[in-house]
Order: C-alpha cells, then structure tokens, then sequence
C-alpha cells in the first residue's frame, strides 16, 4: 500500500509522462535486484565480483533518486532530451555508493552473513581502485548535466561525495 500511495503522489506530477517509465524501470531494475541477491543468499551461491557489482540496482539509490526527481522536476519540459544520460549517471554512481557501502560495512557484514565485495575475491585495496575509477566514470558522466541539469548534477555528486564520507566514520546501522 505504501509504494502504491507513493506512485499515486508521483503520478500527479506535470513530468510523470516524461520520468514516470523511468521510476516504474528503475522500481523493476530494484526489485529484480534485491530477488536475485536473496537467491544468492539462499541458495549459497557466491556470485564473481563483477556479477555483485552488476547488481548495484538493490541498493535502490538510482529508484529513490528517480522518484526524487520525478517530484521536484516541474513541468517536465526538456527533461526527454536528458532523461538517458541523467539515468546513466545515477546508475554509476549507485555502483560507486554500493562499493563504499561495503568497505564501510564489511565486519557488520561478515556478522550477519550478507554479501560484501571484499568477500568475493578482491582485496580492499583492489575494491578501493575501482571506486576510484567508477567515482571518475561517474563525474564524466556528471560533468555534462551541469549546465542542462545543474541541481541533478549536483544531487548524484553530493550522494556520491556524501556517502565516501559518512561510511569511513560509520554504517546507517550504527553500532549494535
């Protein structure tokens, strides 16, 4: 009931015919995810590192970044001409909030038995390199949205540069 007065709410705003088909695909994109990492789990697999990070989309941040968007994107008007790029974007920033997400998390992780990069094979320094290299793909990507999308441009860097911050003091779930 909750996420259908979610989309409802959405569905009122002016740009829900430009963003709405991409809040419903990232809403699938996210929960296909967050299936196929509770069959990971379940069934004991342990996926290679690049399957992992292929899944980023149970994260959800690229699902609550398009509903954010849809909200606060007025009228609607011009957003078809950025939609792909902004969605490509979001997408590779999600990757880079997933892997700083698991370097800040690994000991909470390994206490509960969830899925963390650095239980796949590669070592912190190697998973610290590819936040490096996503974090860069990620501001290329940015880079260009900031003079046609100035507030999203600076939305998905400030995630991305929150995030690094916030998970090299603690986890969302604090001490428990």
């Amino acid at each position: 009931l909750m996420l259908a007065g979610i989309r409802d709410e959405l569905a009122a705003s002016p740009a829900h015919p430009v963003l709405g088909p991409l809040w419903r695909e990232e809403l699938r994109r996210m929960l296909e995810a967050m299936l196929r990492e509770a069959r990971w789990k379940a069934d004991k697999v342990t996926p290679g590192f690049e399957d992992y990070l292929g899944n980023a989309d149970n994260l959800g941040f690229s699902f609550a970044f398009a509903s954010h968007w849809l909200y606060t994107a007025g009228s609607g008007e011009g957003l078809g001409e950025i939609l792909d790029e902004v969605a490509e974007a979001s997408r590779s920033v999600q990757r880079v909030i997933r892997l700083i997400n698991d370097l800040g998390t690994y000991e909470r992780d390994v206490a509960w038995g969830d899925l963390n990069a650095l239980l796949l094979g590669p070592e912190r320094a190697e998973v610290e390199r590819r936040v490096a290299e996503l974090a860069a793909r990620s501001r290329e990507l940015i880079t260009p949205l900031r003079d046609r999308a100035p507030e999203l441009a600076g939305y998905l860097e400030r995630q991305m540069d929150f995030c690094a911050g916030f998970y090299r003091v603690t986890d969302y779930w604090g001490a428990l």
